[in-house]
């Protein structure tokens, strides 16, 4: 009677184990997804950023530009205003090419 207790709780844990097992190969799985789904996005939101870094580095070479064009602009203006005579000597200076 010992005998077939022991071996009816023997089949008993072995089922508890098997059901254990096949529950975590399902989380395991479920987790797998979870991290290629992550995977994704964090390369989706890597590219992502590539292109606002690019953007913002564009931005900052035309801000750059543009302050640049506008300080010609002034200096320009200014040395019109002291040498009124003289705009297209002031103009050369500037653009020796045209």
């Amino acid at each position: 009677m010992k005998n077939y207790q022991n071996m009816i709780l023997g089949f008993i844990l072995f089922r508890q184990s098997e059901k254990t097992i096949s529950e975590q190969r399902i989380r395991e799985e479920s987790l797998a997804e979870e991290v290629e789904s992550a995977q994704s996005r964090l390369t989706t939101i890597n590219t992502e950023l590539e292109s606002v870094v690019q953007q913002l580095g564009e931005a900052r070479v035309d801000k750059n530009e543009s302050s640049r064009a506008q300080r010609k602009a002034e200096l320009i203006d200014n040395l019109k205003r002291l040498y009124p005579g003289v705009v297209s000597m002031i103009i050369l200076m500037f653009f020796p090419a045209l």
